[in-house]
């Protein structure tokens, strides 16, 4: 009896290691995006005289963009009260006018990135991720006319890799780099780029901080935070600034818990900035079943040795989905695994949705008084996506003066002349009436 008491405890250890690991790694390790709660959140408003228009942006339990809705999808309330507009006036995201983007694209240059794609391919991830990239930059130049992109390669060289040292600086990060995504030079990048041969260490957390700051210490550009002209006017719609990390590797330097816990502290504070991850690789489950470990492999399974021990996993092979899906998961990002070119493509496309895949509704304000505090929330409903009621969005009628209902316009143009024949016609009268008097007695 003894021994089966400590045979079921042993069991019952072993499976709440084995549910833990399967906790721990729920998200962007298991699925393309973190399980949670699904959400429509209202992006920004404008105002023009009594027409409100307010930018939806929807994520489904996955963290994806849903961007297949109706206008039937959409239930609209101003001040709680429900509010009605014609299904014209819902422009889904391939139809809504999009807003400006700045994106910072991050590309691993480290050596494992000169490996094949997938097996007995003749293809370098490099390879496939830069050609990904271009399809990336022409779907998006299709679907905006505003968006500009700086592409920036980051990797520590070293005395084995010489040439292969791609630093993110001053240099390499400004205003200057940024093309629009339409523009032939980008191409030439990425070809230039392909043909690279990557050989650097991996440092990912200094270069996407350096990324960060660039865009919070441009506080004083209009490019990247417009300034409304007069203080009556709305304040201007906030470009979408964006940091996409590619990454087949993990942040192989000393002090990684503290280089971490600084970048995450650097992420909350820029809240305003939102960052995809894209981990190029197997997940940890697969490299578990890959080298038999019997569960998904962790850092503490890498080998560096070139003759590969028992019970490990090349350095090379990889990624660190858990820190890529907190980093993702804090910035409002979306986190996606992708072992070859053509899954790197189609993560690049989920991104593409989440930067531009707001929708845009127009509705009349019932109560449009200028200066009075409004507020506006949405839900969704249907089969893809069902939301509780958004945050509320804040905003005021900015013009001067409003249209009142026409029952009120009217009886306001009937006092009006009541007004001016009470006050002018009836004087008039009996001032005749008194001309007429003195003349008689002349």
């Amino acid at each position: 009896m003894k021994k089966k008491s400590i045979a079921l405890s042993t069991t019952i250890v072993s499976w709440t290691r084995k549910l833990s690991l399967l906790m721990l790694f729920a998200g962007c390790l298991t699925y393309p995006g973190s399980l949670q709660a699904q959400e429509a959140k209202i992006v920004n408003t404008t105002v023009e005289d009594e027409q409100v228009k307010i930018r939806v942006e929807v994520k489904n339990k996955y963290d994806q963009p849903v961007t297949n809705l109706s206008d039937e999808d959409f239930k609209l309330y101003v001040n709680n009260e429900q509010v009605t507009f014609k299904p014209k006036n819902l422009r889904n995201p391939q139809q809504a006018e999009q807003p400006s983007a700045w994106i910072i694209f991050l590309l691993d240059m480290s050596g494992s990135m000169a490996n094949p794609d997938k097996p007995g391919s003749s293809q370098s991830k490099l390879e496939g991720a830069t050609q990904a990239i271009l399809e990336f930059t022409k779907a998006t130049a299709d679907r905006s006319s505003d968006t500009k992109m700086a592409i920036v390669p980051f990797g520590e060289g070293g005395s084995r890799c010489r040439n292969g040292d791609y630093p993110v600086n001053d240099e390499t990060l400004n205003k200057d780099k940024f093309l629009l995504v339409g523009d032939p030079e980008l191409q030439n990048k990425l070809n230039d780029l392909a043909n690279k041969e990557p050989c650097a260490a991996s440092n990912i957390y200094d270069p996407l901080s350096k990324a960060i700051d660039f865009f919070s210490q441009e506080q004083g550009d209009d490019s990247f935070y417009p300034k409304k002209e007069f203080f009556w006017q709305a304040k201007p719609q906030q470009p979408r600034l964006s940091i996409i990390l590619l990454s087949d590797g993990f942040h192989n330097q000393d002090n990684e818990e503290q280089d971490f816990e600084r970048l995450t502290k650097l992420l909350k504070i820029n809240d305003n900035i939102v960052v995809h991850t894209l981990g190029y690789g197997l997940k940890p489950g697969e490299l578990g079943d890959k080298y038999n470990l019997g569960r998904a492999a962790t850092r503490g399974d890498i080998s560096y040795a070139s003759k590969l021990p028992s019970g490990k996993v090349p350095a090379s092979e990889f990624v660190d989905i858990k820190r890529l899906d907190i980093i993702a998961s804090i910035t409002g990002g979306i986190c996606q695994v992708s072992g070859n070119a053509q899954a790197v493509g189609d993560a690049l496309r989920v991104f593409l949705d989440a930067l531009l895949g707001e929708y845009e509704i127009t509705y009349k304000d019932p109560n449009p008084i200028r200066a009075e505090r409004h507020k506006v929330q949405v839900a969704v409903n249907s089969r893809h996506v069902s939301t509780e009621l958004s945050e509320p969005k804040p905003y005021r009628i900015t013009s001067f003066g409003w249209s009142l209902p026409f029952p009120m316009r009217l009886g306001m143009l009937v006092g009006a002349f009541l007004a001016i024949g009470i006050g002018g016609a009836v004087p008039f009268y009996f001032w005749g009436r008194y001309l007429k008097r003195e003349e008689s007695e002349d």
